[in-house]
């Protein structure tokens, strides 16, 4: 699991990338329901709550195909204006994601 941040334009885009089986297609959907999971020991809450808080700051999110497999969760927020110029923001973002104790690039734990 790997996380991007960039801008792009107004725009903060946030890219939660994962390489695991997927999603299939016709279930895209239900995951963003509330108690919808298809895991054992989940409660199916976590995309819901993602979404609504993305929706609270006028913002989408979408799932993506990744081309070598996996699927890219990716969060679009409007007016998302940075104070640093978006190469310290992407540099930064990869450097919290990757240190450890904190959720890493390969989905791990330090």
């Amino acid at each position: 699991m790997g996380v991007d941040a960039r801008t792009y334009g107004d725009n903060l885009i946030l890219d939660v990338i994962d390489s695991g089986c997927g999603i299939p297609a016709e279930k895209r959907e239900a995951v963003f329901s509330p108690f919808f999971t298809t895991k054992k020991e989940g409660i199916g809450l976590g995309l819901p709550i993602v979404k609504k808080v993305v929706e609270a700051h006028d913002g989408n999110l979408a799932i993506l195909d990744n081309p070598g497999g996996g699927l890219t969760f990716r969060i679009v927020i409007p007016g998302a204006r940075p104070r640093t110029e978006s190469k310290e923001i992407e540099a930064g973002a990869r450097t919290v994601f990757n240190e450890p104790g904190i959720l890493g690039a390969k989905g791990e734990r330090g």
